[in-house]
């Protein structure tokens, strides 16, 4: 997951991202967290195979409706 989304290119829309979203991600599109008017973060909510023992928040992050990078935190 940390692979994918950090080699994803910034600028592209919150529409691209999902069309190529890949199977092992399941991501929570109907209920952005809204930062400062501007910033929309998604929340991964399933990644498939996923052994992480700390239990960390993905989130896929989004300015004006474009991809600026991932945010990751326990």
């Amino acid at each position: 997951m940390i692979h994918w989304t950090d080699n994803l290119p910034e600028g592209l829309s919150v529409e691209e991202v999902r069309k190529i979203l890949p199977d092992f991600l399941q991501t929570d599109w109907d209920h952005p967290e809204t930062l400062d008017d501007e910033i929309h973060r998604y929340n991964v909510t399933e990644i498939k195979g996923n052994r992480d023992v700390l239990h960390m928040a993905h989130y896929l992050v989004f300015q004006d409706n474009q991809y600026i990078g991932r945010d990751s935190h326990k």
